[in-house]
């Protein structure tokens, strides 16, 4: 089983106090979380000119739903999906 982190961590700094192992492991694990919640506000936060572009397209789609068509039976649709 491969040694964690936390584990190597501890192992190399073994000479050290036990104090001061703790104080490294928590400084590691605090800068992990830390850009773990950076990484997930990156991948969660959108632009401005980003949420624009989206907002624009979504303006020009949505106009196309309102459009009236020719009555369709469904079981035309299906024929027109899955064949006759």
């Amino acid at each position: 089983m491969k040694p964690t982190p936390e584990q190597e961590i501890r192992k190399a700094l073994s000479d050290l106090s036990a104090k001061d192992v703790e104080a490294v492991v928590n400084l590691v694990n605090s800068l992990c979380q830390k850009r773990r919640a950076a990484m997930v506000s990156a991948e969660t936060e959108m632009s401005s000119a980003e949420h624009a572009r989206i907002s624009s397209v979504l303006d020009e789609v949505a106009p196309l739903s309102l459009e009236k068509g020719p009555a369709v039976s469904n079981r035309d649709h299906d024929r027109y999906l899955y064949g006759s």
